[in-house]
């Protein structure tokens, strides 16, 4: 089994850059830009082409803060402790937008500390 899976984000027409998304990871990671220089790739640094952080609703946040790292679904919707629904579509967007990320061996789930970092002092 890989520590990393990237896969490449279809890239804007007419740019050089290439987005490589981490899809599966057994540790903390993001994603990173490339650019073609001279028949070379290299490192963008900085903000790829606009892939800002979206925005976290109140709601969301709770969801996020009641989360400590390794804790099992039971655990952290009680910690939570709101409803239910709310929880699993919360669960759900966070994942996509990368602010949480699941052991799938262990069944357990931990913030991904650079991203919420990020959103923090954003």
């Amino acid at each position: 089994m890989p520590d990393v899976v990237l896969e490449i984000v279809e890239p804007t027409e007419g740019t050089p850059q290439r987005t490589f998304r981490q899809k599966k990871s057994r540790f903390d990671s993001r994603g990173f830009t490339v650019e073609q220089v001279n028949n070379a790739h290299q490192l963008v640094v900085g903000d790829p082409v606009s892939e800002d952080l979206p925005h976290i609703s109140k709601e969301r946040r709770r969801i996020l803060d009641a989360l400590n790292p390794a804790t099992g679904w039971t655990e952290w919707l009680a910690a939570y402790g709101g409803k239910k629904d709310a929880f699993s579509s919360g669960v759900r967007w966070l994942r996509k937008h990368e602010y949480v990320r699941q052991d799938e061996e262990r069944g357990t789930w931990s913030p991904n500390q650079f991203t919420v970092e990020q959103a923090r002092a954003a």
